[in-house]
């Protein structure tokens, strides 16, 4: 019954500000994921790392503004992504500078990743038992491996499908 009152109130606390951090319209499908994934992430984390109510109170939030920051540079590096992706497909020729400027870039932007995730690190540390803090480390690196593997399952599943659609009926 504990948990259950701490994921409703980890819910309650983070759903409203993931729901107005992107606008609707355009990726509404990839929003309304997102959201999902954020939910599940909020059910589990509490789950395994046993968080109580008050905990949850004060851990979800600073997870919410880590997750922000994070979410910019995401922008970020998929728009770099893309930069790269329009090259490659392309075949566009590019001079040494540029290459040079793009290869900063993301080494800039994963800095930047990691300087974020060392503070939120920092901070969560005063709010967890160093037990959980542990979890907590776990369960993040987990959490994104099966995420990963969810999306790439689902990219693979959408490939086979229109692969099979292709083909005429009977092959």
């Amino acid at each position: 019954m504990r948990r259950t009152v701490t994921l409703v109130v980890a819910l309650a606390l983070l759903l409203p500000a993931l729901a107005l951090a992107r606008p609707r319209g355009q990726g509404a499908q990839r929003q309304e994921l997102e959201e999902k994934i954020q939910a599940l992430r909020i059910w589990k984390m509490t789950e395994f790392l046993k968080l109580d109510t008050e905990t949850s109170a004060r851990l979800f939030p600073i997870l919410q503004q880590y997750d922000a920051q994070i979410g910019e540079l995401d922008v970020q590096k998929n728009q770099l992504g893309n930069r790269v992706r329009e090259i490659i497909e392309n075949e566009e020729q590019v001079d040494k500078a540029e290459v040079d400027r793009l290869i900063e870039e993301s080494f800039a932007l994963q800095q930047k990743v990691l300087n974020i995730k060392h503070k939120e690190y920092k901070e969560v540390s005063k709010v967890l038992t160093p037990l959980q803090m542990v979890k907590f480390i776990a369960f993040e690196v987990r959490f994104q491996e099966e995420v990963q593997r969810l999306i790439h399952d689902i990219k693979h599943g959408d490939r086979e499908l229109r692969r099979r659609n292709r083909q005429p009926p009977g092959q």
